[in-house]
């Protein structure tokens, strides 16, 4: 392989691991971004009672604890995948299992958040309820755009 091609290789790694730590970082520092909004939200906006506020604190540290581990599956894929990009090329069969790891985590992610948000609903009045959804439903669009 003459030194052009090892150098445009070169330059592709170095952009698909960028990308993949951009992907990392946008997912996991964006979502907490949105949690600390959502925390204030919940506290500030919906008017939580105490007993409330205790109930959904419980249901929040389960939660945390849950979301902890995804967020290792997270990073651990994406040094899969790096691994699999270093070993065996961009478009190996390591690498595309790296990045349906990336991706069932991700969507175990979401799944785990909108299973949150239906537990804390038990603890909210219909009014509260109403006023929760549909600031998911604004931050979601938000996020894509809309």
């Amino acid at each position: 392989m003459n030194k052009f091609w090892q150098f445009l290789l070169f330059i592709g790694v170095i952009i698909c691991l960028f990308l993949g730590g951009i992907l990392v970082d946008q997912y996991l520092l964006r979502n907490n971004k949105i949690d600390d909004n959502m925390h204030t939200f919940l506290h500030k906006q919906l008017g939580l009672s105490k007993e409330q506020d205790k109930n959904i604190a419980d249901i929040e540290r389960e939660f945390a604890l849950k979301k902890n581990n995804i967020e290792k599956k997270i990073k651990q894929a994406n040094i899969d995948l790096a691994d699999a990009i270093k070993e065996s090329g961009f478009e190996s069969a390591k690498a595309k299992t790296a990045i349906d790891k990336i991706h069932d985590a991700m969507g175990e992610m979401q799944k785990l958040s909108l299973k949150h948000l239906a537990d804390m609903e038990s603890s909210l009045t219909e009014q509260q309820k109403e006023k929760l959804k549909e600031k998911i439903v604004e931050q979601l669009y938000k996020n894509a755009g809309k």
